[in-house]
């Protein structure tokens, strides 16, 4: 009687149990179901988020002209390095992703395109919210990002402070200085001696428009990094040719080279020292010559000068029809405007012939009749080479052009009126000139993704990315330090990878390559490091993972190392050896020692071996089990 008591209440406990199990895998299923849908409503990964609780340490130089407030922000730099490996694999897919800008603020980016930076890193393009009048670049440099947005009218950027933190800033135009009024005219402000092409110049089509930008100390201190400085060029090129694309000009830029100068900017504090400036720039006088010499080396039709002082924001040679030689293509832009205010765009399109709005010409003759910048009526906007408005107004990266439209009004006047402006015209007409300024010499894309992949005492191998078509081969260089570089090997073209022969034990190495060709060579690409070259034994394990069953024992453990292997001997209490795993690798485990018997103590040993030595771990001692525990469901009467 008592059994059947006790039966039936453990029946009725269990069946309780049992019961709790299944409404709780309801509710566990149910909640798993309502994640997922939750889930699956917003995909795309988000690459910025905002620090609600204002936690991030922050340290920025000070707040920069142009800039109406700021907001930190985490960026989420593995989701944005996946978008672009997909864009890269799979050029005709869109990508999505989402940013939070400021707290009342978040858009959603498609990116379209992704190209090669020939700093060895990438740049994309897209449009937000699905606005055609809207635009997102980012680019990435040795793993630092920079980004420009517009949207309905407003520029928000992202910008790192030279330590690896972020934030987005607002732009405020309406701070910036204009460019200068009056653009020199060389026969007067110009000690240099100009010459036509000759004719044996090769004929480059006009379609790319090669640039090369130097800039200052000052302006790569400005902005916080080297890396910084190169993004920021990056953008300012990638934005101009944006507003190419958006304008219907057949052009496009491309960045050939940049290079820090010794530049004085002391000069700089009146419009006569930014003149002053620019004459230095174009003529070979012993101030900044080697800018010339870099100009022939690449084939720079134009060049650009980047400095850090904001007293105006740029200065530029207009093209007009009395000077359509080489020498027009010199232009100053100040750091702050080159990027959010156009300037870098702004400087170049008088350069290549563009003019003012017909309110500010300020001198000098237009290209043509319709050469002039845009202002709307209604004074909503303004394009790329127009002055403000009397009551103020945004300057867009739109450049005149009366058949296009921004937000459904026209960015330009016909041609053929008394009051035209089509700088699209001008552009297009301009550009197979401008692009003959020197003949065109590509240099190899910058090889990436450089990576050590095995680090061993009779050899290094290192692996990297060919992004170049045109290579005739590679050079590396290795450092000790990473500061210190000498040349190490020299590559054949379409290698992606090579090996050190000559490691050191309880050293380093650091490695970068750049590709080269009969135009000169590529950027480096990233650096990569060995990390301290370990020559001992293997480390003893300290986290051995041990699962004992009746018959059968079952071992894991970690490791970083890919080359170790292990022996695992197992003993019984009379020392008898009962299992023996021999050279087992790191990728079989775990391991599981069968055949063993029940309740029965065992001693395992590890011996893990290299090429350097052998260390034996500490033995452990453990039990297999006696009986598996079963919990019934019923009891017999």
């Amino acid at each position: 009687m008592y059994k059947s008591i006790v039966g039936v209440k453990m029946k009725l406990f269990l069946i309780k149990i049992f019961r709790i199990m299944v409404v709780l895998g309801v509710i566990v299923s149910l909640g798993s179901n309502i994640f997922q849908v939750n889930a699956n409503t917003n995909t795309q990964p988000v690459i910025t988020t905002i620090d609600r609780n204002n936690n991030i340490p922050f340290s920025f130089t000070k707040q920069e002209i142009g800039v109406a407030r700021t907001q930190k922000v985490n960026l989420n730099t593995s989701a944005f390095e996946t978008i672009a490996q997909n864009l890269f694999s799979d050029i005709y897919t869109k990508q999505t992703a989402r940013f939070q800008i400021f707290p009342e603020l978040t858009l959603d980016a498609t990116f379209n395109q992704i190209d090669h930076t020939i700093h060895a890193g990438y740049i994309m393009s897209g449009i937000l919210n699905n606005d055609p009048d809207s635009s997102i670049l980012i680019v990435s440099t040795d793993g630092t990002v920079s980004a420009n947005l517009e949207f309905q009218g407003k520029q928000y950027q992202l910008r790192d402070n030279g330590q690896g933190l972020y934030r987005f800033e607002e732009v405020d135009q309406t701070q910036f200085p204009e460019e200068l009024d009056i653009i020199p005219d060389l026969s007067e402000s110009s000690d240099g001696i100009f010459e036509p092409l000759l004719e044996t110049t090769s004929a480059d089509s006009g379609y790319i428009i090669d640039v090369l930008v130097v800039y200052t100390a000052a302006a790569r201190s400005g902005a916080g990094s080297t890396t910084n400085m190169l993004n920021q060029i990056n953008l300012a090129v990638s934005e101009t040719n944006t507003g190419y694309e958006r304008s219907g000009i057949f052009s496009r830029m491309r960045l050939v080279y940049t290079a820090e100068i010794n530049y004085d900017e002391s000069i700089l504090s009146t419009s006569t020292g930014w003149g002053t400036a620019l004459s230095q720039l174009t003529n070979q006088d012993n101030v900044i010559d080697e800018v010339r010499s870099l100009r022939n080396t690449y084939g720079a039709d134009l060049v650009v000068m980047i400095v850090n002082n904001m007293t105006f924001c740029g200065i530029g040679w207009l093209m007009t029809p009395g000077y359509t030689y080489d020498s027009v293509g010199n232009s100053l832009v100040s750091r702050a405007c080159t990027t959010g205010y156009y300037s870098f765009a702004h400087e170049t399109g008088h350069n290549m012939g563009a003019h003012h709005d017909r309110l500010n010409t300020g001198g000098g003759t237009a290209m043509y009749s319709y050469s002039y910048g845009y202002q709307a009526p209604d004074s909503s906007f303004r394009t790329i080479m127009a002055y403000n408005c009397s009551t103020g107004c945004s300057r867009v990266n739109n450049w005149s052009n009366p058949e296009v439209l921004y937000n459904g009004k026209p960015t330009g006047v016909v041609s053929t009126a008394s009051n035209s402006a089509d700088n699209r015209l001008t552009l297009n007409n301009t550009a197979p000139i401008v692009s003959n300024f020197r003949a065109t010499k590509v240099v190899p894309v910058a090889p990436t993704n450089l990576v050590v992949q095995n680090v061993k005492s009779t050899d290094i191998t290192v692996t990297f990315a060919d992004n170049s078509t045109d290579e005739l081969g590679f050079k590396v260089e290795r450092s000790a330090d990473g500061a210190t570089w000498s040349s190490f090997l020299t590559l054949a073209a379409n290698t992606t990878s090579f090996v050190d022969q000559s490691p050191v034990c309880a050293s380093q190495f650091f490695y970068r390559v750049y590709a080269y060709n009969q135009n000169g060579n590529s950027s480096y690409s990233n650096i990569a490091s060995t990390g301290l070259i370990d020559c001992s034994p293997p480390a003893p394990l300290t986290d051995i993972r041990v699962l004992p069953s009746i018959s059968s024992i079952t071992l894991d453990w970690q490791t970083t190392n890919d080359n170790i292997t292990y022996l695992v001997q197992i003993q019984d209490e009379l020392s008898r050896m009962m299992a023996l795993d021999q050279g087992l690798e790191i990728n079989q485990l775990p391991i599981t020692l069968a055949g063993l018997e029940k309740g029965t103590t065992y001693i395992i040993t590890i011996t893990a071996t290299n090429e350097f030595g052998t260390t034996v771990n500490d033995p452990i001692t453990v039990q297999t089990m006696r009986e598996v525990i079963y919990l019934p469901l019923t009891s017999k009467q």
